[in-house]
């Protein structure tokens, strides 16, 4: 009787044990990327290096041909981590994956809607349209992130929502535009849609005052970074436009500079510099205090030609 009872309940509890198939597991989280992508224009090539400088890759050289450029300048970046640089003299914009492979090129020498003359950068707003300032066309474009040509605005001049000679652009997170007019020594700032709000600057040496302004990026935090060419320094402002802090001079020191042509600010508080007459690149935090250089001037990898473009970005793989 009780070992009736014990294989009784021995199989009671056995039958109650379904057989269950292994669970898949989850999907991996995307793994954040960061990386710095400068536009080696002497060299007519892009070089892509980690945050803290070291050499990833280069990618490009002297052409018309699909990975070949002809004094590429401002560069952008979507989410997933593609590349667009403005193809200056090649009046195009170029966009390559981030293995530096060729993807697709849009524009042609000209005037009319979707020519560009001399293009000086590009830029990506987070809904995907690529806004380019069209530099001898003094005016703004913006294309789908295809290339297909969408709207304009701008005219040579001095008004609002006029230009001479813009060479940068950039984006805030509310999809604000802000373009460095670079001649008329000033800043502009427009909604997504390319609505004057407000402009600030006039030519100068003092807090606020520019000697063409041919940089300009925006921080986490929503501060603007102006890279003062003519001045050699980086100066910082509000979104307002009030005058926040700046810092550098002409020289080759830490935090001198000798006609540096881009600004880029990361998602850690970082800007970086293309100090383009010094070949290198050099990064601040956000108060401006150096933390490190990196460049020569040559050709091998992780040297420069005169730098003319930079962008500090996060993507996800």
């Amino acid at each position: 009787m009780m070992h009736s009872v014990r294989l009784l309940a021995c199989t009671a509890v056995l039958a109650i044990v379904p057989f269950q198939a292994a669970l898949p597991l989850p999907p991996a989280p995307p793994v954040p990327v960061s990386v710095i992508v400068v536009a080696d224009s002497g060299n007519n090539r892009m070089q892509i290096f980690q945050g803290d400088g070291d050499f990833v890759r280069a990618f490009g050289g002297p052409g018309t041909g699909p990975l070949e450029l002809n004094s590429p300048g401002g560069t952008g970046m979507d989410k997933k981590g593609n590349i667009y640089t403005a193809d200056g003299l090649n009046n195009r914009i170029v966009k390559f994956s981030p293995e530096g492979k060729w993807i697709m090129s849009f524009g042609t020498a000209g005037s009319s809607r979707g020519q560009l003359n001399n293009p000086y950068a590009c830029t990506v707003s987070r809904s995907g349209k690529i806004y380019v300032a069209d530099t001898g066309n003094n005016r703004i474009q913006v294309f789908s992130i295809n290339g297909k040509y969408l709207f304009q605005w701008g005219k040579k001049g001095q008004g609002a929502s006029e230009f001479d000679a813009p060479q940068a652009i950039t984006i805030d997170n509310g999809g604000h535009v802000y373009v460095a007019d670079s001649n008329n020594n000033r800043i502009q700032k427009f909604d997504e849609d390319g609505y004057f709000i407000r402009q600030w600057g006039k030519a100068g040496a003092g807090k606020g005052e520019f000697n063409l302004p041919i940089g300009i990026t925006i921080d986490s935090l929503g501060y603007v970074y102006v890279l003062d060419y003519g001045n050699n320094r980086v100066q910082k402002f509000n979104d307002w436009g009030e005058f926040v802090r700046k810092w550098g001079r002409k020289g080759t020191a830490h935090r001198e500079f000798n006609s540096p042509r881009d600004i880029s600010a990361d998602h850690h508080g970082h800007v970086y510099v293309a100090d383009s007459g010094n070949n290198r690149i050099q990064a601040f935090n956000n108060g401006g205090d150096w933390l490190g250089e990196w460049g020569t001037p040559g050709a091998a990898n992780g040297q420069f030609n005169s730098p003319d473009g930079i962008k500090a970005a996060i993507f996800y793989k």
